[in-house]
C-alpha cells in the first residue's frame, strides 16, 4: 500500500480507447476549461483508466486528471 498526500484534482471523463490522440485532445479540453474557472493547474495531466483492456471500446471509461489549486 502506498500513501499519497491529499490533493484537489480536476478531471474530464471520456469513453473509448485512451490512445495518444484521444489523450491529447481531452487534455487540451480540460486545460481550456480550467483557464475560465477558479482553478489553476499545479501539476502535469495524467490518465486514469478504469476498465480492463478486453472491454468493448465504447464501454471503456477513462479520465484525464490534473492537480489544481484555487486562484
Amino acid at each position: 500500500m502506498v500513501k499519497l498526500p491529499a490533493a484537489t484534482v480536476a478531471t474530464l471523463r471520456f469513453s473509448g480507447n485512451p490512445d495518444s490522440a484521444t489523450k491529447l485532445e481531452r487534455t487540451r479540453e480540460l486545460l481550456a476549461q480550467l483557464e475560465t474557472s477558479q482553478w489553476r493547474r499545479t501539476g502535469e495531466p495524467y490518465v486514469l483508466g478504469y476498465d480492463p483492456p478486453f472491454t468493448i471500446p465504447f464501454l471503456k471509461r477513462s479520465e484525464i486528471a490534473v492537480s489544481v489549486s484555487s486562484r
